[in-house]
């Protein structure tokens, strides 16, 4: 991404704390320290008792000086609420105390979670640097005003940053990242089927103009939390470019021909790949994902369906990253 007025720009891909979105940033670690411009959002979504791949994929993060950010009262999942948070922010402890770029987030959810918060917060030897992200909730301003106490906040992040006005004399600092669910989630993957190219965001164009310090999105996966389940019936790939001499990014779907059966998927796999792949080499797009999906149909390797959401997630950051510097 480019930088202007001396002001670094950053794009915040936001992810759920799922074994293949972790891996998709992981991966890609030396290529966002190399940018200095992508700063992951992580709302975990697994149990910390159970799992330590959260803590595991981040001191990677870490260890690359990769700023990220890691919700500690996510809203889905197994560890929804403030019920784990003091234990989330203790896992993540060693990692923050040892890497400055690392901030923790806040959810704007509800009063009663946020004075929980507020007192875990009050309660630690060092007080954190914190992302704010709003909704539709309307936070008490005493709630703000004490949490503003208790925390330095960073960066609020929002879709409209007007929601952020009425706080605004409660934190001393008002930046404002742009948040926004671009993905146009369909109710079945059979429903892509007949969907064409369609603009999937023009965000990295126009965030500076609304005074925003950077541009976030929830990639090709979108904000509706998924825990998976039964084998599709249509295999989907999504995919998200630029075309030659235009700004905007487009977003296309390839996938398999619908007949009723969640049977081969490996097979209805190789049928959107496919399509893909004709796409990609007539519009020569490339970059490690893509090459990484020309490898699967060379070698007709299929590694599951969240391998594929990887990679999807992989070719975005790509793309984000390639918007911003065409700008």
């Amino acid at each position: 991404m480019a930088q202007r007025q001396g002001t670094q720009i950053m794009y915040y891909p936001y992810l759920r704390g799922k074994q293949f979105e972790l891996l998709a940033i992981k991966e890609l670690a030396d290529v966002m320290r190399e940018s200095k411009s992508v700063h992951p959002v992580i709302e975990p979504v697994r149990d910390v008792d159970s799992s330590n791949t959260l803590l595991r994929n981040m001191a990677v993060l870490a260890q690359k000086r990769v700023p990220s950010t890691v919700i500690i009262n996510p809203q889905v999942g197994e560890i929804k609420g403030t019920n784990k948070s003091e234990q989330l922010l203790a896992t993540l402890r060693p990692i923050l105390d040892v890497n400055p770029q690392m901030k923790i987030g806040i959810i704007l959810s509800n009063d009663e979670e946020l004075v929980k918060l507020t007192h875990i917060l009050n309660h630690q030897d060092r007080q954190f640097k914190v992302d704010l992200f709003y909704g539709s909730s309307n936070i008490q301003n005493e709630c703000m005003n004490n949490l503003s106490k208790s925390c330095d906040v960073d960066i609020h992040f929002a879709e409209d940053k007007y929601v952020t006005r009425r706080y605004r004399s409660t934190f001393p600092t008002r930046r404002t990242a742009l948040l926004r669910d671009s993905f146009a989630r369909q109710i079945r993957n059979q429903d892509y089927f007949t969907l064409g190219e369609s603009i999937f965001s023009e965000d990295h164009l126009f965030f500076r103009e609304d005074n925003y310090v950077g541009f976030g999105d929830f990639q090709t996966i979108g904000s509706q939390f998924n825990e998976g389940g039964a084998l599709p019936r249509v295999v989907a790939i999504h995919l998200t470019y630029q075309r030659p001499n235009e700004e905007a990014i487009y977003i296309r779907h390839f996938c398999s021909t619908p007949n009723g059966s969640s049977a081969d998927t490996a097979g209805k796999y190789f049928e959107a790949l496919t399509k893909l792949v004709t796409f990609v080499d007539e519009n020569r797009l490339d970059n490690s994902a893509i090459a990484t999906f020309r490898s699967h149909l060379t070698n007709r390797s299929y590694a599951g369906l969240g391998v594929i959401k990887k990679l999807s997630i992989q070719n975005h950051i790509y793309v984000a990253l390639g918007a911003e510097n065409n700008d």
